[in-house]
Parts: C-alpha cells; sequence; structure tokens
C-alpha cells in the first residue's frame, strides 16, 4: 500500500491507524502476497474500506470505528487491530462478531502480531517452494 492508500483508508473510515501498521503496510514485507484480500493480513485498501464499512453496516454486532478490521484468510472470522489501544492489540474476531465469546485479543500489539505472522507466512511460502519476495508469486 502506498500513503496514499493509507491516507484514503483513514479518511474514508474516519480513524487513526497505528504508526506500526502504517510503516508495515506501506512496504509490506511479503511481496508475494502484494495486494491480497484472502490472508490475515490484506493487503488491499479499497477491500479494507469496502469490508470495513460493510461491518459497521451490519444489523446484528455492528462494528465501531473502535476496531479496524486487517484481514481473514477466507474463514468467516477475521482479524482486528483494537484502535482504543495505543499499542493496537490484535483481535480474533469469532465470525466477525466483535461481542462472541471466544473474540479477543490474540496479541498484545500490532508490532508483536505482525512480526510472528509475516515470520510465518515467509517460512511457509518457502516451504511451499515460493519466493516470498517475488511479487504475485503466489
Amino acid at each position: 500500500m502506498t500513503k496514499a492508500d493509507l491516507d484514503r483508508i483513514e479518511s474514508e473510515l474516519r480513524i487513526v491507524l497505528p504508526r506500526s501498521y502504517r510503516e508495515l503496510m506501506s512496504s509490506f514485507p511479503v511481496p508475494a502476497h502484494a495486494g491480497n484480500c484472502d490472508t490475515d493480513l490484506w493487503d488491499d485498501a479499497t477491500a479494507l474500506i469496502e469490508y470495513n464499512q460493510d461491518l459497521r453496516r451490519r444489523k446484528r454486532g455492528p462494528w465501531t470505528a473502535d476496531f479496524f478490521f486487517i484481514g481473514d484468510p477466507v474463514s468467516s472470522s477475521g482479524n482486528a487491530l483494537d484502535l482504543r489501544d495505543s499499542e493496537a492489540a490484535v483481535w480474533w474476531v469469532d465470525h466477525c462478531d466483535l461481542s462472541a465469546n471466544s473474540s479477543g485479543a490474540i496479541a498484545p500489539s500490532f508490532e508483536v502480531w505482525a512480526s510472528k505472522y509475516v515470520a510465518d507466512v515467509r517460512e511457509d511460502l518457502k516451504r511451499d517452494g515460493i519466493d516470498p519476495d517475488l511479487v504475485g508469486a503466489d
């Protein structure tokens, strides 16, 4: 994502993204997944805006601007940043329902979560014979 993409997310969703998220996403660490909207960490500004807007419009368990959906590996559940938290804790959100008993924080910060996630994804791609640094390799 570009700085303009990140600015557009903030503007259209009326949120402030954590610095750690902006920094990581402005130089997406898994080029093989660049532009994706089917992993735990999406790299498509338009898809992120649309999905967050859809979640906010839901009749059951609507999202507030306190949370920013960041990805879902096509599982009906997703990951979100808690924007109320200065460290941007990462939540796993069961069926995208923030009020579900099984929804809650899975990492104390985006930085901690992303470090592990990126390392795991890069290793998985290598194990599958895919160069994680090659744009569009997956």
